[in-house]
């Protein structure tokens, strides 16, 4: 039994036979409050999903785009602020039992469009692809985000800026330099 809790966006997608056309996910109001606590994001607005899912040998790729408006927590000013997330998607799917085997990575490493994609386990003949989907989002979120109001927080409290050399190092250099 496992201990994991259930996942706040949860769309298990039937793999085998493979779905044809696009499938369309979208996070309800509930399923985004939820995954903005996870993520620690003040909040996420709309999160959806176009995907299409081709078979590779044993394997499975999905291709397609994440779209995402939401809040952002500035790492400065400690203010939210609107962002978004829009981006290609290219995941592969890989059964539990296959996962690591050399002969599996052999042979999608030939069929792979990209050679990045990132890897998802799954069991039986199902993957949960609002559960990848929300994976690809937290990865693609910026860990220290500047909002707004971020220089003026600087500014106020004699921070320098990120392309600002600062400390001992960077003093003992300004000294070395002719004026």
């Amino acid at each position: 039994m496992s201990s994991d809790p259930a996942p706040e966006w949860s769309r298990p997608v039937r793999l085998r036979p493979p779905p044809r056309g696009d499938i369309a996910l979208t996070a309800s109001p509930a399923e985004c409050a939820a995954l903005a606590r996870r993520l620690g994001l003040d909040g996420i607005d709309s999160l959806a999903a176009t995907l299409s899912i081709a078979p590779a040998g044993e394997a499975f790729d999905v291709t397609g785009t994440l779209t995402c408006a939401l809040r952002q927590i500035c790492a400065v000013a400690g203010t939210p602020f609107p962002a978004t997330v829009n981006t290609p998607v290219f995941l592969r799917l890989v059964p539990e039992e296959a996962a690591g085997s050399a002969d599996l990575s052999a042979a999608l490493a030939v069929t792979a469009p990209v050679d990045d994609a990132d890897e998802f386990t799954f069991a039986g003949d199902s993957a949960d692809l609002g559960e990848a989907m929300a994976q690809t989002l937290a990865l693609h979120l910026d860990p220290y985000p500047h909002g707004p109001d971020a220089q003026t927080v600087r500014e106020t409290f004699g921070i320098g800026g990120d392309d600002q050399p600062a400390g001992a190092l960077a003093e003992a250099l300004a000294r070395l330099r002719p004026n």
